[in-house]
């Protein structure tokens, strides 16, 4: 039996503490969501703050902090520009330290990115984005080293470089460094034609976490297993036989705040459809 768990974006509109409560009626692992920390450090809590709530949450609903989302999008840019990109890696290893904190073994974060340049090549563009994420895992590995965190790559929805599993697992096979992985979206991957079935099977090992999530092949919808046009028989033998170890994390929305209960139940409808 696997060990699923969901995403608190599924209540992204509500409080942390909320949203957890929520979903601990049926789930009792979670990821802490990028939306929810971003939140609670708009409103000038620290990290230790942070961490005090999740662990309150953690002893009384008896919940698993799987992972961690660390928040994305202005990170994403820093970290790809030389001027701001240490600033980038300081607000990466401050997620870290909250997964250290809360005793998560894993933060998730995106693949460096940035929009290609005016008259910048494709070749070069590519390269560039290569580059800056082989130095910035390289300058997290060293304060990563010694803490009890890993952190996952998560494949890009944009048809770039990090779009692709392999573009990631080349970089931690060539560069020698620990403490990384793969965080697999279903939902990206679907969306770029990637066969998710194989990439397990060709990269189970590196994978340490996921976002399982459906669509039907053209936008990233996030919806729950069976609603889109995966085919879940062979995703789900593949995370069986090559990973069966990693929370499958169910990262779904509703149409709108009003659903957001009837998705949660459905989630657990499909976990015994094809989790089992």
């Amino acid at each position: 039996m696997f060990k699923v768990g969901i995403d608190t974006r599924i209540f992204k509109h509500l409080r942390l503490d909320d949203a957890v409560c929520r979903i601990s009626s049926l789930f009792s692992i979670v990821e802490i969501c990028a939306t929810h920390i971003r939140r609670m450090e708009r409103d000038c809590m620290t990290i230790g703050d942070i961490a005090n709530i999740i662990n309150r949450l953690r002893k009384d609903l008896n919940i698993e902090v799987a992972q961690v989302h660390a928040p994305y999008g202005d990170i994403d840019e820093m970290l790809t520009d030389p001027d701001k990109r240490e600033e980038g890696i300081a607000r990466l290893l401050r997620y870290v330290e909250l997964c250290h904190k809360i005793e998560c073994p894993v933060l998730v974060m995106h693949v460096p990115y940035r929009g290609p340049i005016d008259g910048e090549r494709y070749i070069d563009y590519i390269a560039s984005l290569e580059s800056c994420t082989r130095l910035v895992m390289r300058k997290l590995e060293r304060h990563i080293r010694d803490l009890s965190v890993k952190i996952a790559l998560e494949n890009r929805l944009e048809q770039t470089f990090g779009s692709r599993v392999e573009d990631i697992v080349k970089i931690i096979c060539e560069e020698g460094v620990e403490g990384f992985g793969i965080c697999l979206d279903t939902g990206h991957a679907n969306v770029n034609k990637i066969d998710i079935a194989e990439t397990v099977r060709k990269f189970g090992k590196y994978i340490i976490a996921t976002h399982v999530h459906d669509n039907d092949g053209t936008q990233d919808r996030h919806m729950p297993p069976l609603m889109g046009c995966i085919d879940w028989k062979r995703v789900m033998d593949s995370f069986r036989s090559y990973c069966p170890q990693i929370p499958l994390i169910l990262e779904v929305e509703s149409l709108s705040e009003r659903c957001s209960e009837n998705v949660l139940r459905l989630c657990r409808v499909v976990i015994s459809e094809i989790f089992r």
